[in-house]
């Protein structure tokens, strides 16, 4: 890259030239500027003419990586060429980028952008294809905007004049997959459709329709595939009808309707009802179920307030027998450490350096967001039912959660006062179950409390689940007491002290609840039993390559893993050794060689910034990290980097 700045006779001039990839980009600017520098004041002189060129040739996604995040399916090729001339009550500028997009299985089509501004209107032209596998999109919109009368502030942008239209014939969605998050994988689909809108930015009235054929997608999140979408949308006026939406997972069925209402005043009024039929739900921890529901939605959307409710009908849920274990999650560097409110200020010492110090900053008040009103009200209007070989509850109540800025009330809960369910083939009995909202936090993860016993020959066992439902804690007691290893294996042979035989059975379904639920004392059994100081789960370039690593610390200093890949690419090891050494305690040295004859080195630095305050009249000097551990990896049970190929995730 190489950039000129200069000033000269109340002109800044820019030049720019450059290349990323096999990209290029040339640019140049000459604006008319006025510098004061007694006040520090920099003004655009309005009234002297200024010009701008900007050209860029072989624009790919390779040039885009270090700003934005596309998908490596995703085709994009563009040459772009933008010019603008003139005073601000008289310019003249333009923009043209053609070239061709889309994804890479299906080839790219055709993609041409041209946009025209001046001071009274402003036209946008985009058209994409045609193609014979990616079908055609074309858009067009025109504004009537009195670009002076905005930058000065006498007119508002919601009153600009606005035409548009917008037509889709067989568009392939899977053209559109770089424009959508990493969550949704493996779009599929045609699309067809018109729509035309008139009116202003601020109230535009939208006539049309849409429909979507064919459709599919994975949700990552989810883990699950969801076929033959298909979708009606149609907009008449200030009115958007959902009249269809369909879909299938497994064997199950889904449908949904929904009315959006958008008043002259602003806002959004939402109806909506969704019905399931048999649709599977597999989520990692938990048993498969199928759910059978008719779920009703109110929603009203203000400048002051939303308001949601949910109404839960003629729920039924069939839990089968098999359980998928989940992976225990990675974080993406586990070398950083998250404080939330607390952030790191940059602070000058005596002798001109600056450092990062430990303290502690809230929003200003004029950087708060406004107390505006949320309220989710969630009742089961029906009990809903809860049945299958291991398990049958009944759930009743409703929840309410409203909050305004950072105040926050709940009220209400789900209760389940009978039931019984299967653990570790045992028949428990509910003694009491109960569901409520956080009170003082934005997430919507509930809480759950539900007690359950059963009874033993040798003794009486309680199973408590507290927690959150997305990961609670599981914890076991007993009459007459034991331990919580004692107690796994009498739930699991029939007395407290199994045989040699059995201890393998006992540690293989210490591991299993390990995965599913939190238990530091059966963490510590199995550490011990087994010798190990980590057993990780994670993924490599997809869900169907899981990777399972086993490690220990032969010395304090000394770490060694095995590694295996399941559905290993050619280009990876399927089964990898890696070792870590701490050089110092700053300084780690991290190695790995695997069956493809795949290995690397890596080096890491590791220094938590930030040293904590000693208190008024402390004594001893205050610790120099604030992390959990000071060594490379932190903890003993810290993953050692977040690579499918098991290099450092610092690399």
């Amino acid at each position: 890259a190489h950039a000129e700045l200069g000033y000269r006779d109340g002109r800044a001039e820019l030049a720019l030239r450059g290349a990323l990839g096999d990209g290029r980009v040339d640019g140049r600017a000459s604006v008319p500027v006025n510098v004061d520098l007694g006040r520090g004041a920099f003004t655009w002189d309005e009234r002297a003419h200024g010009e701008a060129e900007l050209r860029i040739d072989d624009l790919d996604r390779r040039m885009l990586a270090p700003f934005v995040q596309v998908p490596e399916e995703a085709l994009l090729e563009l040459d772009l060429r933008a010019q603008a001339r003139g005073t601000l009550t008289d310019f003249r500028a333009s923009l043209e980028a053609h070239g061709r997009a889309g994804h890479r299985s299906l080839g790219g089509a055709p993609l041409h952008i041209t946009a025209k501004v001046d001071p009274d209107s402003q036209v946008l032209r985009l058209r994409f294809g045609p193609h014979k596998s990616s079908g055609e999109l074309a858009v067009r919109a025109e504004l009537g905007a009195d670009i002076v009368q905005l930058v000065h502030g006498e007119a508002s942008a919601g009153d600009v004049p606005l035409t548009a239209s917008l037509r889709a014939r067989d568009l392939d969605v899977r053209s559109l997959q770089g424009l959508m998050p990493p969550t949704l994988y493996e779009m599929q689909g045609l699309v067809n459709g018109r729509f035309a809108a008139k009116g202003t930015l601020g109230d535009p009235a939208v006539d049309g329709r849409v429909e979507l054929r064919g459709g599919s997608i994975t949700v990552l999140a989810l883990q699950q595939r969801i076929d033959e979408i298909a979708l009606d949308l149609r907009a008449s006026g200030r009115r958007l009808v959902l009249e269809r939406l369909t879909a299938e997972s497994g064997r199950g069925r889904l449908s949904a309707i929904a009315a959006a209402d958008l008043p002259r005043a602003g806002g959004i009024e939402l109806t909506g009802e969704v019905r399931l039929h048999k649709f599977p739900m597999v989520r990692p921890g938990l048993p498969q179920m199928q759910i059978d529901s008719h779920i009703k939605t109110q929603m009203e959307v203000s400048a002051e307030a939303t308001e949601v409710n949910v109404q839960v009908h003629d729920t039924r849920v069939a839990v089968t027998g098999y359980t998928i274990d989940p992976p225990k999650p990675i974080p993406d560097n586990p070398y950083v450490d998250f404080r939330g409110a607390q952030e790191l200020v940059p602070v000058a010492s005596s002798v001109g350096a600056v450092s990062a110090e430990n303290e502690l900053r809230y929003p200003t008040p004029d950087e708060q967001e406004l107390d505006r009103r949320f309220a989710l009200t969630i009742k089961l209007a029906d009990p809903v039912v809860i049945r299958g070989p291991a398990i049958e509850m009944t759930w009743t109540g409703a929840v309410k959660a409203t909050s305004a800025g950072e105040r926050r009330e709940v009220s209400g809960e789900l209760t389940a006062s009978e039931g019984r369910f299967d653990l570790l083939g045992n028949s428990f009995r509910l003694v009491s179950g109960h569901v409520t909202l956080p009170e003082d936090e934005g997430t919507v993860d509930p809480f759950v409390n539900i007690v359950a016993r059963t009874s033993t020959p040798a003794a009486e066992v309680t199973a408590t689940f507290k927690g959150r439902l997305s990961h609670p804690q599981l914890t076991f007691s007993s009459n007459p007491a034991m331990s919580q290893s004692q107690i796994l294996t009498l739930l699991l042979t029939g007395t407290p002290d199994a045989s040699e035989a059995d201890q393998q059975r006992v540690l293989a379904q210490a591991a299993a609840l390990l995965a599913t639920f939190e238990n530091p004392a059966l963490a510590n059994f199995l550490s011990g039993r087994l010798g190990i100081d980590r057993v990780g789960l994670s993924f490599g370039d997809n869900v169907d390559q899981p990777i399972l690593s086993v490690g220990k610390h032969l010395t304090e200093r000394l770490y060694v893993e095995t590694a295996f890949q399941f559905n290993a690419p050619r280009t990876r090891n399927r089964v990898e050794a890696r070792v870590e050494f701490d050089i110092t305690p700053h300084w780690m040295l991290q190695t790995y060689f695997g069956d493809a004859a795949i290995g690397g080195v890596n080096l890491f630095w590791h220094r938590v910034f930030g040293r904590p305050k000693p208190l008024s009249g402390a004594s001893e000097p205050a610790p120099e990290a604030t992390g959990p551990a000071d060594s490379a990896r932190g903890d003993a049970h810290a993953p050692s980097g977040g690579g499918s190929d098991g290099g450092g995730g610092a690399r």
